[in-house]
């Protein structure tokens, strides 16, 4: 039995950008649902990004979903407001976190195939976290894409990772948490989870496994700049990723996505 829902599979979304007449993988997302509280509860579908993603013209920037039952890709401007959005996209370059109010009607009409991830049964802040004991060298997963993409297929893929550091964000020295991962430029806007050990039907509600713990902001750069490789005879020079990936908490998102609710940006 797969320790990962695929219905967990299903919160990942696919960002695209026109260069050269060709699109390629940009970043990575995922569904959310958050709920407001205040005279009346309001629940309310966000999707979640990076904010380096959403900066500059985004006219030639797509969201591809797959569809139930169709071969063919949801294929959606992220700019229409008339689409899938309720309102534009807010973005919090601090924290480098970008959420998009959503009409979940309007999904359901285009049969986009997707899950959301819960903020209140689906996500552990920092302190939810601590409490739990969760430390350098606990595994995590990351959720993304692979660098190469078949057109109608944008199949998600997990990555496996371990968290390398967080007492320092435990501690408020730091706003991310570090995770050693396989990434690339494209996941960032991902999410990360916790890794069950076992499958959903033997584990107790109070488990971590599988819940949300940040979202991909970047991978760090090798500080030390290329190394020089050889290849069929060539010189060449290789840029070394460092293996370390950026993370920010649940905590920004949740801050975030109160900023961007009902009564927030325009």
């Amino acid at each position: 039995m797969p320790l990962l829902p695929s219905r967990q599979l299903d919160t990942v979304a696919l960002f695209e950008e026109e260069r050269n007449g060709r699109f390629h993988y940009a970043a990575t997302g995922f569904f959310c649902r958050h709920r407001f509280v205040g005279e009346k509860a309001v629940d309310a579908m966000f999707l979640v990004t990076s904010a380096q993603a959403m900066r500059g013209n985004l006219d030639g920037r797509v969201l591809i979903g797959r569809r139930r039952r169709r071969a063919h890709p949801l294929v959606e401007p992220v700019t229409d407001k008339r689409g899938f959005a309720r309102r534009t996209w807010f973005s919090d370059d601090e924290c480098g976190l970008a959420v998009l109010p959503l009409d979940p009607e309007y999904l359901a009409r285009t049969r986009l195939r997707f899950q959301a991830v819960s903020t209140t049964k689906g996500a552990l802040t920092l302190s939810a976290m601590r409490r739990k004991r969760i430390g350098e060298g606990d595994d995590v997963l990351v959720l993304g894409f692979g660098p190469v993409l078949e057109r109608l297929r944008p199949v998600p893929l997990v990555r496996r990772g371990i968290v390398a550091r967080i007492h320092d964000c435990y501690q408020g020295l730091s706003n991310a948490f570090l995770v050693d991962a396989t990434t690339f430029e494209g996941n960032r806007g991902g999410p990360v989870l916790m890794k069950p050990h076992r499958p959903a039907a033997d584990r107790a509600r109070s488990d971590p496994a599988g819940k949300l713990i940040g979202v991909v902001a970047e991978s760090l750069p090798n500080p030390w700049g290329p190394v020089e490789a050889t290849h069929d005879g060539r010189r060449l020079n290789v840029q070394v990723n460092t293996g370390l990936v950026r993370v920010v908490p649940v905590d920004a998102l949740l801050r975030v996505l109160e900023q961007a609710g009902p009564g927030g940006h325009p």
